[in-house]
């Protein structure tokens, strides 16, 4: 549920009152669906997951866009459930050359977010706010995220303070990122 408000809040600084912003909404509140699926063992494991546990876990966002696609036909929904940890071709599923897709950047930006700043059974402490953002800001660098989508949550966190252009990928690094944080492409290598 985090995610979704985070990327509700997203949606609102990026596109005001929009029409269809309440589609991309509910489209957020609704992306990983699929999760609710997966094994609660292997949601909950605390060690890193064999090849064949991240594969299963991986499969969460087919899933999800499969019964999304079922209850909505072809919604935003479908599309956010099936995508949203593509990380600009980086992560999964891997999807070649798809049109961008409006919202998919805040979403994933969201996503990476509150599972950082969330505990974790597989971590002792969560990310605290800076280091989750700092940990985007290398991530976008590297071309993994939308820059801008990074951005725009820095500029939330910062309380929609100053104007968006004013917001620059900070290159000292000082939030708290814990040790052996699992995130993200880290997951794969326990096999």
């Amino acid at each position: 549920m985090w995610t979704s408000v985070v990327s509700a809040r997203l949606f609102r600084a990026a596109l005001g009152e929009a029409p269809g912003l309440s589609r991309l909404i509910g489209g957020a509140l609704v992306h990983d669906i699929g999760m609710r699926h997966a094994s609660p063992r292997l949601r909950s494991k605390r060690d890193h997951l064999t090849r064949a546990e991240a594969m299963a876990l991986e499969d969460h966002p087919l899933l999800g866009a499969l019964l999304l696609a079922n209850a909505c036909g072809d919604s935003p929904a479908v599309h956010f459930a099936l995508l949203h940890h593509s990380r600009s071709g980086f992560g999964y599923p891997r999807v070649e050359g798809r049109p961008p897709l409006r919202g998919l950047d805040l979403i994933s930006v969201a996503s990476a977010f509150a599972a950082m700043v969330a505990p974790r059974p597989y971590r002792l402490q969560p990310f605290d706010a800076r280091g989750a953002a700092d940990q985007l800001c290398d991530e976008a660098a590297a071309g993994h995220f939308d820059a801008r989508a990074v951005r725009l949550l820095i500029h939330c966190l910062r309380g929609a303070k100053g104007g968006l252009k004013e917001i620059r990928l900070p290159k000292r690094q000082t939030g708290f990122r814990p040790e052996r944080n699992h995130h993200g492409i880290e997951l794969r290598q326990g096999a």
